[in-house]
């Protein structure tokens, strides 16, 4: 798959093409366009873009997309580009998925079908840590698999969580796979290989984090994960983006009950959500079971969007207090 890998790059690379140009030349062309040989002035996918680029503006770009699949397997990184095989089928059914995957550690961690995303503050308190610490690693005994931003706080008690019941996940990041964001998670990011686990990006190495990557990651996490737990945020925090996202997905989502005993600080998202009846609030151990169990059921039949005690989020005043915050 070089020269599809090659191929896509390059036109990733072109200054007048963009990933959702590359996303739709995907879904409507024969796909063998893409893997013939690699792309030259008279290539026949090349007569679907808009501008044309030149001679010079194709040998940039088609240097640059050498440059990354060179680096990349230097670095031990594999591709995986839209349609292959081993293309992870839930990152397929995004309308904006990744064109291309960069990959390092076990890929078949993508194929897992029992994966969770734990999600929420930076900032919270140990007792909330201990508390996700803890409810990762019941999670991780059931058979499920962590998908995580390698984001500090409630992400990070997660993933300790998980790798305490042997099950190290993936990875998801904003960056190229040579940066890892934020850096104090890089021993956590090494354990995840060493136990089996991987990391995963759109972005080859080289690329540094930035907000606006940071945020188009999320919605690559969510699709990977079949359910997702907010132990506490606020109303205005990131975690509330994913929160969006797997809602839009369909996925379950859960939240720890502000009231817990173990929260203190800004809980102002989980309220929202509560009040919203946008999520299951949990408030003990059993509850907690109760979400494996519905995960679970959610997984045997993927129809089966929502629960019926769970309104979506329709009401055209909370949206608008959403996308104002």
């Amino acid at each position: 798959m070089f020269t599809y890998h090659l191929n896509l790059l390059t036109l990733l690379e072109l200054n007048s093409v963009g990933r959702r140009t590359v996303q739709q030349l995907l879904l409507s062309c024969d796909r063998t366009l893409f893997s013939e040989q690699p792309l030259h002035a008279k290539s026949e996918i090349l007569r679907f873009l808009f501008r044309l680029p030149g001679d010079q503006e194709l040998a940039r770009a088609r240097k640059q997309a050498d440059a990354i699949v060179d680096h990349a397997h230097k670095a031990g990184v594999q591709l995986i580009g839209f349609g292959e095989d081993r293309y992870p089928q839930r990152l397929a059914a995004l309308s904006d998925f990744p064109v291309i995957l960069f990959i390092r550690g076990n890929p078949e961690a993508l194929q897992q079908q029992k994966t969770i995303s734990i999600i929420g503050s930076r900032t919270a308190s140990p007792k909330v840590l201990q508390l996700t610490e803890t409810y990762a690693r019941r999670l991780a005994e059931k058979g499920w698999y962590l998908v995580s931003g390698l984001t500090e706080g409630c992400e990070a008690a997660a993933h300790r969580g998980t790798l305490q019941a042997a099950r190290p996940g993936t990875a998801v990041l904003g960056s190229g796979l040579d940066q890892i964001h934020p850096r104090r998670s890089t021993r956590l990011a090494k354990e995840i290989l060493e136990k089996g686990g991987c990391w995963i990006s759109e972005h080859p190495n080289g690329t540094s984090a930035r907000k606006r990557r940071l945020i188009e990651r999320d919605r690559i996490r969510s699709a990977l994960s079949a359910g997702v737990l907010l132990i506490q945020a606020s109303f205005s925090s990131h975690a509330m983006h994913t929160v969006r996202l797997a809602k839009s997905q369909g996925s379950p989502l859960d939240v720890l009950d502000p009231s817990h005993a173990a929260i203190s600080g800004d809980s102002t998202g989980n309220n929202f959500l509560v009040k919203a009846r946008a999520a299951v609030p949990i408030q003990s151990n059993a509850d907690l079971e109760s979400y494996i169990e519905n995960l679970s059921r959610q997984l045997a039949a993927p129809d089966i969007k929502t629960v019926s005690n769970i309104q979506p989020l329709a009401d055209p005043v909370q949206l608008r207090l959403w996308e104002e915050r």
